[in-house]
Formats: C-alpha cells, structure tokens, sequence
C-alpha cells in the first residue's frame, strides 16, 4: 500500500507492505481498515483519505455492468466507514471523487445506492445565467492558480491584469468580448479545459512574444486540437471511427442545422464504419457537449446544453449546432 500525507506546508509519502503473507482480501481488507483505526485513534491530527481518478477506465467498457459493481461497492465500503471513523475521531473523513454522470446512474443499478444523496457534496462549475458571470467558481480557482504561481498578483483580479481586454481585443459576434468569457465559450466548463487555454495562451506568446488577439487565435487553435483529442479517448470505445465522424463533423458547418439536413449530411456522406443511426448519433453527441440544442424565439436566442444541465438531453424538434470550442480543431483536422 502506497499512501501520501498532504498540507498546506509539507507532504510525505510512504510505501507499506501490509499483506504478511495473507492471499485473502478480505483479511487484507481487515488488516488495512485495523492501521487505519489504529493511526486514528485519540489523534488531534486531521485526516483525509481520498479515492480520486476512480473514472479513468469508464469508456473501456462496453458493458460497463462489472464497472458500477466495483464501483458502488467501493462507495457502500466509503459509506460504513466513515460512520465507524466517527467514533475514532472527529477530524478525519474518507471522501470519494466522480464524475456526476456516472454517480446518477448508481441508483440504476443499486436502488440501495440511494442512501448516498444525503452524504454527497455536487461540485457545479457550469456558469448557467447571466448572474453566474459576478465571481463563478471557475474564476476564482484560475485566480487561486495565478496567485500561487505569481507573488506580486492578487488573487481577486489577477486573470484580468494578465489578460487585458483592452490590449488583447477580443471579438464574438461583432462585440468586444472579455477574455474569460472567450474562453469560457470554448470550454466544457471544467477545470481542466480553463487550465489548458491558458497553458496554450502561454505557449504562444513564448513564440510570438506578444499577447494579443493573435496570440489567442492562435492559441484557439492549439486548444480546440486538445479537446478533440480529449474526446477521442472518451468516444473510441463506443465509435471506434473516431477520424470518420470527426470529419463528418466538419461537414456541418457553424450554423445551426436540424435533425432532417443531420440526417442527410450522415447519409450522403456514407459514414457507414460509424455504427449509430443518425437519431442515436445526435442523442450521443448531445450527451457528449459536442453539440447543444439552440431556439430562436422572438425576444432572444436559447441555449440547451448538457454542459450547462447535466440531467437535460437532445431535442429532435429544435436545431442544433456545434459546440463552439471543436471548430478551430474540426478544420485544422487531418485524417
């Protein structure tokens, strides 16, 4: 067993051998919850034991059934001992890290698994209305980042001292358009899609030793390849033709189109490697944050996304369109 102690000021990490020789794991199981009990017990220190990464191998499975056994039981075992921990000591919490869209889906094949609401904490980064823009999370933890690598930068306006509208001068449907919220348009609203820009933003302006417009186009380009790529890994196991439909892709365009001129452009096309109708195509893609559901209505334009509402899904009726962060990269793109 492996395990690494993190603070604010020092970390360690240490490599125990704990089996002795046991080839049962329910007895490695017994001898591992009894060191842990053990280091617990009248301790005034604080303690975190955490799962993470427990969604790396999600899209290898095709019959993910084993998968949520695995990973249900991991957290009813999470669950038992955090109630047993209590009693140790107040200071310590074992916490489990997942994806939401797989968490949702415990109670489809645990109906038990319900229990586990009331002990959940949701981590929402989407920025949903107009309102959200003030302080969203997302901002505060670019800042946090900026300010733990940057001294002098405070950690409230540092992104917006770094990227400055008025020497950058970035435009969106002919207005002048804060940086952040560039960004924010191209991403999935995660943590990792910010950081990224970012780092492609600093890669650039190494090259072109400036920091404007086009070094973010530029940049735009570098990071919309990336996501692709990202989505490639996710999508594989279910359409292995991953370079058919992301050229297929390319065929839409940037307009919005609805699910008729879809299903033609995959038909005339001739995707035939890629195995899904064109109707479970667009539910996938949707499912992905590939592409978002949009309506114009008389006073306003109406975004649907499941990036924006993780419990929502695709709308035959409504057209539909490309998310916005793939397009550099679609055209860009080489088989």
């Amino acid at each position: 067993m492996q395990y690494k102690g993190l603070g604010p000021k020092f970390g360690s990490e240490k490599t125990l051998n704990i089996d002795d020789g046991l080839d049962n794991i329910s007895e490695i199981n017994m001898r591992l919850e009894f060191l842990i009990l053990q280091n617990l017990h009248n301790s005034q220190r604080t303690y975190l034991i955490q799962f993470d990464q427990l969604d790396d191998n999600y899209t290898l499975y095709i019959d993910n059934r084993k998968f949520f056994e695995a990973l249900i039981s991991l957290f009813k075992v999470i669950y038992a001992l955090n109630s047993t921990i209590d009693s140790y000591s107040s200071k310590a919490k074992i916490i489990g890290y997942l994806r939401s869209d797989i968490f949702y889906q415990f109670s489809s094949h645990d109906p038990d698994s319900a229990k586990f609401d009331y002990h959940t904490y949701h981590i929402n980064w989407a920025i949903t209305n107009k309102a959200d823009w003030a302080n969203p999370p997302l901002l505060q933890l670019i800042n946090a980042r900026i300010e733990n690598s940057v001294e002098e930068l405070d950690g409230k306006s540092s992104f917006f001292y770094i990227f400055n509208r008025n020497f950058i001068k970035l435009y969106e449907n002919g207005k002048l358009i804060e940086p952040f919220r560039y960004i924010i348009h191209r991403t999935f609203h995660r943590p990792r899609d910010l950081v990224q820009f970012c780092i492609k933003v600093k890669e650039q302006a190494e090259v072109m030793n400036k920091l404007d417009y086009e070094t973010f186009k530029a940049a735009e380009k570098e990071y919309s390849s990336w996501l692709i790529d990202e989505l490639k890994n996710e999508i594989s196991p279910v359409i292995p033709a991953t370079d058919t439909l992301f050229t297929f892709l390319r065929t839409l365009g940037t307009k919005p189109f609805t699910s008729e001129q879809f299903k033609k452009n995959f038909i005339g096309n001739r995707n035939k490697n890629i195995n899904k109708s064109p109707q479970a195509l667009l539910r996938y893609l949707y499912e992905l944050g590939i592409i978002q559901n949009i309506n114009f209505s008389k006073s306003r334009v109406e975004f649907y996304s499941i990036i924006r509402n993780e419990k929502s899904s695709y709308e035959p009726k409504m057209k539909a369109e490309l998310h916005s962060g793939l397009i550099k990269g679609l055209y860009t793109f080489r088989e």
